[in-house]
């Protein structure tokens, strides 16, 4: 990828006229290539060979399990841009472990720690970009959004690692998400066995929740870094919610010398912090929470690299034999919590058990009344062993607790680089100041774009009064014309965003504007005769009249003709109304004809062409001429008009 990346800044910002194609092994090959390949296979082999001792000392580096901190370090000190010069025919191993083998190290700890900003992995930013992307406010087949994820993010690990991605990031049962960025529709897994026990991807649905995009507003989209891969924009380095996510949803994974694992955090207590953090005041301690977890959360100890939390589950005793379980600790699942107390059954044969249980069976029985939502077990137990388990401990005997930590909370900050955050507090403080940057970044854009609308406003309302006036005349002008007289009188001009297009030297178009000028000021072409113009008081009435007059006076259309090339390009029924209100007004038989030969040219069309106008005695004017032009028009009045015409008569 370094090399593709320096390719591409060469060509200086042409890349888009190439097509780009990236290949996964010689299975994306095609026959050809592979004949090729090993027809020219000298020029593609490389020797490999041992220089020094630096080569034993780099194998060790990268695979020796003793050396994870050097391993660490490593990966930390990586300069983007490294790479094995491809010309070289012999390469040391220490040159292959420091310059490619660390490509693929660095690619796999992107995929599995998360960002500190929004919490997401690489996968998982991919799934949100094309959510965002498609607009998914309709629930789509998860089966079928795999496919757009794969083909407009540029995804290259296969369709069922984007399909686990999505259930993940849908799944809401107890001990996954606190906040679920994708709806679930249909059996997306449940807390009995930790969602592994989802519907295959082809039969659930997902959408995104309306919550979605209030943490992740629109109006930052256009402050995000979007990132460039084979040929297309993908999803951003990372996204700005208005809360940290990884704080939210927690986070683990495991990769190359790193791992990591974030809790789960009260999103009430983390808005109450940055709410703290605003009025400058201290910050209150935040302890992990899940939601719909019934049992505690206990800070256990604290050390200097972080904090550790006791979990326990509920049980309580019924009777002097009788124990209920309603709740089990975190990431403790209930089938294999029930293969524990099979195995520590006394009347059950051990074989019966897939869980290995070291301790002899004190169990006399137990029932199971658990659902997908909720625990429920009743526990059955001799008067002794029941007076073993109170002394030695209800939660310990029954294995309800457990321990999580602080200790491991790496993530990658904002720059890319992989950084240790010891308390949840200090992940808040480097939220919150790129999230205040963020902030004053959106301002400045909102007022820009206001200032933008404004000038917009401004050169509309300073061309309708030169149209009034007879500063610019419009009548018999041809566009070229009028669009050198809106530069010589120094309107703005407000180019429209449009996707780059290779342009050919030397086209030229005669007696015309190139598409680029007719774009620079269509705003002001396009509202001539747009609706937006009612808002102007007292001006729009004196402007139809005065097209109305000129109408008159304009037995060939050309006027006409000029301001259907404006119809043309907004293609709105508006303008074409008022058309038909001057023809109307002027009772111009030519005038008709040739109006609406016009709109015919203008259109590319040579068919019927429907037309809605007032139903008057105008109205009817038209019905009598269209018979005379029998297979060139065809009159459609709305449904509205013909049940008012049916009261008139």
């Amino acid at each position: 990828m370094p090399d593709y990346e320096t390719w591409k800044k060469n060509l200086g910002g042409n890349a888009s006229a190439w097509s780009v194609k990236y290949y996964k092994g010689l299975g994306t090959s095609t026959a050809q290539e592979c004949r090729d390949y090993f027809e020219d296979i000298a020029h593609h082999k490389k020797d490999f060979y041992w220089a020094d001792e630096k080569d034993d000392e780099a194998i060790e580096l990268a695979f020796d399990k003793g050396k994870t901190g050097e391993r660490k370090d490593w990966l930390y000190n990586y300069q983007p841009g490294t790479c094995l010069d491809r010309h070289q025919k012999s390469i040391t191993y220490s040159d292959f472990i420091h310059k490619e083998l660390i490509l693929f190290s660095m690619a796999d700890i992107e995929r599995s720690i998360p960002s500190v900003v929004d919490g997401f992995k690489r996968g998982q930013r991919k799934v949100m970009f094309c959510s965002f992307k498609r607009h998914l406010v309709k629930e789509i087949k998860v089966s079928q959004f795999v496919g757009f994820v794969s083909e407009h993010s540029a995804y290259q690990y296969g369709e069922t690692s984007v399909a686990h991605t999505i259930i993940g990031m849908a799944q809401d049962f107890v001990g996954s998400n606190n906040i679920s960025l994708l709806e679930p529709r249909g059996q997306f897994g449940t807390r009995n066995s930790g969602g592994k026990d989802a519907a295959t991807p082809k039969y659930i649905c997902t959408m995104l929740p309306r919550i979605a995009r209030l943490i992740f507003p629109k109006d930052d989209d256009v402050l995000l870094n979007y990132l460039h891969e084979e040929g297309v924009s993908i999803e951003p380095s990372w996204y700005m919610p208005i809360i940290p996510m990884v704080l939210v949803n927690g986070a683990e994974g495991i990769g190359t010398g790193w791992s990591t694992f974030v809790p789960n955090y009260n999103p009430r207590d983390i808005i109450s912090n940055l709410k703290r953090l605003l009025k400058k005041e201290n910050l209150v301690p935040m302890d992990p929470w899940y939601k719909g977890f019934k049992g505690s959360v206990k800070k256990r100890s604290s050390e200097e690299s972080g904090s550790a939390y006791t979990v326990t589950g509920v049980i309580e005793q019924v009777s002097d034999t009788k124990l209920r379980i309603t709740e089990l600790p975190i990431h403790r699942w209930t089938y294999d919590y029930k293969d524990f107390l099979v195995s520590s059954c006394l009347n059950i044969q051990k074989e019966k058990s897939k869980h290995k249980n070291k301790e002899p069976p004190f169990l006399e029985d137990f029932k199971s009344y658990c659902d997908h939502e909720t625990v429920n077990f009743e526990v059955l137990l001799s008067e002794q062993e029941m007076n073993n388990a109170k002394q030695e401990g209800l939660e310990k005997k029954f294995k309800l607790t457990d321990v999580i930590g602080t200790t491991n909370m790496h993530l990658f900050d904002p720059e890319g680089k992989i950084r240790k955050y010891d308390t949840p507090e200090d992940i808040l403080e480097e939220f919150f100041g790129l999230r205040l940057e963020f902030y004053a970044r959106r301002k400045q854009v909102m007022l820009e774009v206001l200032e933008k609308e404004l000038r917009k406003l401004e050169n509309r309302v300073r061309f309708i009064m030169a149209l009034l006036a007879g500063d610019i005349i419009v009548n018999h002008s041809m566009l070229a014309d009028l669009l050198l007289v809106l530069g010589q009188q120094r309107y703005d001009p407000f180019p429209k965003k449009a996707r780059e297009e290779p342009i050919a030297v030397g086209d030229t178009e005669r007696n015309d504007v190139s598409r680029l000028s007719r774009k620079r000021y269509s705003m002001l072409l396009v509202n001539l005769f747009h609706k937006q113009m009612d808002h102007a008081p007292g001006e729009i009435l004196p402007a139809v009249q005065s097209l109305s007059v000129s109408c008159k006076d304009c037995g060939n259309g050309v006027l006409l003709a000029s301001v259907c090339k404006c119809v043309r390009f907004t293609r709105s029924m508006i303008c074409k109304q008022l058309l038909w209100m001057l023809i109307l007004q002027s009772r111009h038989l030519q005038l008709f004809k040739n109006c609406y030969r016009s709109l015919m040219l203008c259109s590319g069309s040579q068919r019927n062409y429907p037309l809605v106008v007032p139903v008057t005695t105008k109205f009817r004017w038209c019905q009598v001429q269209c018979q005379s032009m029998s297979g060139h028009i065809d009159m459609h009045p709305t449904r509205k008009q013909r049940l008012r015409s049916k009261s008139v008569r």
